[in-house]
C-alpha cells in the first residue's frame, strides 16, 4: 500500500497475515506491534519489528507507550472491521490512517 506514512502497527498476528498477503512493507517503514505473538508472526515472515508492546493484555498502556515512540511520525493501522481502535484512538485524525485488512 503505497501512502503517506511512516510506521505500520499491527494490532493482531492475524492483521499480519492479512496485509503481508496483500502488500509489501518497503524497507524505511518502521513496523510496530501490540506484542510478542504479533512481532513472532512478522518475524517468520522476515520482517524486523522496531516497537513491540510490553503488555499486551492493556491497551492503554501500548497506545500511551506507543504514541510516545511514534513522536508527530503519521502511522498506518491494518485492522479488523470488528476492531475497537484501542491503539489508533490515541493519535488524531492527522496522524493516522486506519484501513480495513480483514
Amino acid at each position: 500500500m503505497e501512502g503517506d506514512y511512516d510506521i505500520i502497527f499491527f494490532g493482531s498476528p492475524r492483521a499480519v497475515t492479512f496485509f503481508t498477503n496483500q502488500e509489501r512493507i518497503d524497507a524505511q517503514i518502521a513496523i510496530a506491534c501490540i506484542g510478542k505473538k504479533t512481532a513472532e508472526q512478522l518475524q517468520k515472515k522476515g520482517y524486523t519489528v522496531d516497537f513491540i508492546g510490553s503488555s499486551s493484555s492493556n491497551p492503554d498502556e501500548i497506545g500511551q507507550t506507543f504514541k510516545e515512540w511514534c513522536g508527530k511520525k503519521k502511522v498506518l493501522f491494518p485492522i479488523s472491521n470488528r476492531s475497537l481502535r484501542s491503539i489508533a484512538s490515541f493519535f488524531n485524525i492527522q496522524q493516522k490512517i486506519e484501513v480495513v485488512v480483514y
